[in-house]
């Protein structure tokens, strides 16, 4: 244990030696090469070749430690740009989102009054639509306002675009309303240009369709593609001329006693926002 003891001291002071030498040696060179101006000497050469490879490899750890520090300084200011970048794409939003809020109720405002100028006679409650249609056994949608507002069942909804239903179920604050295409509809309607009276009803297979069907047409009516059909007022429960579309097709109704239509509705449900519920009105005649 003593030998091996010796032995490591022995080789710790070599190394230890070995490292002054080598100094001592670099700093003589340096010497030499202080008071040897002009031409290198031999001993400068060999100096040189020794301290070269060192002053490569500081200058490159030198190099890589000041790209380092640029990289990072590079990161932190791309960093703090990212996060200014996206403090304003949320400002934009935000002021994108009060822009649609604000148009929403621009057009609210302007359907009502152009709704009110044109209707003076009738006495509306302006809707929002909280859920639409499924479009799969039936085309009812619900609103958002009830018998607290005065609606009743059978009060007639509309647009500025023409008919949109009627009021089938009543809660406070809540009411669902039958569509113009749903297949449970039934509406007195009238040809604009003959004035002739019809029967507008829903039909399942056409509901799939966005249509729904003009019944008990007379056989000698002059019914055309493209007359428009509105509301004949017959009964007294719904307001007469209020559109509710374009014929599409003409045909013989199934027992060859009357004809019948396909209509086109001014309204599409689908696209349904806000509708107006007819709570009372001034009667014809």
């Amino acid at each position: 244990m003593l030998t091996e003891a010796i032995l490591r001291s022995f080789f710790r002071n070599r190394l230890v030696i070995t490292v002054l030498i080598v100094i001592g040696i670099v700093v003589l060179f340096s010497v030499i090469s202080a008071y040897s101006p002009g031409t290198a000497t031999p001993v400068a050469n060999v100096a040189s070749a020794i301290t070269s490879p060192f002053e490569k490899a500081f200058s490159w750890c030198a190099e890589g430690i000041g790209k380092l520090f640029s990289y990072i300084t590079e990161f932190d200011s791309l960093k703090l740009e990212n996060e200014a970048l996206k403090e304003e794409l949320l400002e934009k939003e935000d002021l994108i989102r009060k822009a649609e809020k604000y148009k929403e109720e621009n057009e609210k405002l302007r359907d009502l009054l152009n709704i009110t100028r044109d209707n003076e006679q009738f006495t509306l409650e302006m809707c929002d639509v909280i859920s639409r249609p499924d479009g799969d056994f039936s085309y009812t949608f619900t609103i958002d306002k009830g018998s607290n507002v005065g609606i009743e069942v059978g009060d007639t909804v509309i647009v500025s675009e023409g008919y949109v239903g009627y009021v089938c179920e009543v809660g406070l604050n809540w009411c669902n309303v039958l569509s113009v295409i749903d297949s449970g509809l039934s509406v007195g309607g009238q040809n604009v240009r003959t004035k002739e009276s019809m029967m507008c009803e829903g039909d399942y297979a056409l509901m799939r369709e966005g249509k729904l069907k003009l019944s008990y047409v007379p056989l000698d009516s002059s019914l055309y593609v493209g007359d428009e059909i509105c509301t004949s007022g017959l009964g007294g429960n719904v307001p007469h001329g209020i559109m509710v579309g374009e014929v599409a097709a003409v045909s013989i109704a199934p027992g060859g006693g009357s004809m019948q239509a396909e209509i086109a509705p001014y309204v599409d449900v689908n696209e349904l926002t806000l509708v107006f519920v007819i709570t009372d009105f001034v009667k014809e005649g």
